[in-house]
């Protein structure tokens, strides 16, 4: 009779640890997805901030967090993609932050109809005509290209007819944002929105060079 009484005991630790470690692998999935969604709606907000903007040229850098929760190695370490598309609506984008456990993730949309967007970051084309740019905060140092630190949002405008609104987005892995590529003193900037490229007293953008037009 005690030896069943102990292994009844030993069975309900077992069963009480085992329901205790799911209750510990929820919560941590249910605080990874809360941080995936604060990234996520932080970077949504400020590249609202910059296209609501009455500024014509703004430069914004949006620094990265470089994991997302404490924990399981799978919980910290995370990507985040930026996916354009051509609705109906008009050019949109897509924001979702994916941990490396498929438990946590988190996205937000956005439209902007009246921008041309350009992805410097070699994105990578998608179904649906779609393209991706995908930053990785929580890549170890020491590897062939460095973990992505900022994504730099740069907004300018043609500053004669045909009037064009036009928004860069970059990911960048410098320790220094201000030496990242997107910057209005380069000369591919100043083709889509300067006074550089005037052909008969009108300014006809051109912003093919190194960059990747979405349009």
């Amino acid at each position: 009779m005690w030896m069943l009484t102990k292994m009844a005991m030993i069975f309900f630790i077992l069963a009480l640890a085992l329901v205790l470690v799911g209750l510990s692998a929820k919560e941590k999935a249910g605080l990874c997805e809360a941080r995936a969604n604060g990234v996520v709606q932080n970077i949504r907000s400020q590249v609202v901030g910059i296209v609501s903007a009455p500024i014509e040229d703004e430069r914004k850098i949006i620094p990265l967090e470089r994991v997302l929760a404490t924990g399981s190695e799978d919980f910290q370490q995370y990507n985040l993609t930026i996916t354009w598309r051509n609705t109906t609506d008009g050019q949109s984008l897509a924001f979702e932050a994916l941990a490396a456990s498929k438990k946590c993730r988190s996205g937000s949309f956005l439209l902007l109809p009246d921008y041309v967007v350009h992805f410097v970051s070699e994105p990578k084309q998608a179904s649906g005509g779609a393209w991706v740019m995908t930053a990785e905060p929580s890549k170890r140092y020491g590897g062939k290209t460095p973990p992505s630190l900022y994504i730099i949002v740069l907004k300018c405008s043609t500053k004669e007819w045909p009037f064009e609104k036009h928004l860069f987005l970059e990911v960048c892995g410098n320790n220094e944002p201000n030496t990242c590529l997107l910057d209005f003193n380069k000369a591919d900037i100043d083709k889509c929105c300067g006074w550089s490229n005037k052909i008969g007293g009108v300014v006809s953008p051109d912003c093919k060079n190194t960059y990747t037009l979405l349009k």
